[in-house]
């Protein structure tokens, strides 16, 4: 989607390496494989097959990867949308 590649030009302008993956599954396999490379996560709360809140949930309980901080988009304006992902 365009709203990915607008965030990764973005980010690149500011000189960091990044990878992208259109899918919880995706985003989580990259993460398992090289917890070391990552310094932020920027997740979308409805991604395909895992959300972005399940995403955060595993990354939570997982030792190699629960340091690094996450930040959630979503286009939802629901106060409970918000809520679940404080509390994820």
């Amino acid at each position: 989607p365009i709203c990915v590649k607008i965030l990764v030009d973005q980010v690149h302008d500011l000189n960091y390496q990044t990878d992208y993956a259109y899918s919880g599954e995706d985003a989580w396999h990259l993460l398992q494989q090289h917890p070391q490379d990552y310094a932020l996560v920027i997740a979308d709360r409805m991604m395909i097959g895992m959300d972005g809140l399940m995403l955060l949930r595993k990354m939570k309980t997982n030792k190699s990867l629960s340091h690094i901080p996450f930040l959630i988009l979503t286009g939802e304006a629901d106060v409970e949308d918000r809520i679940a992902a404080l509390q994820a």
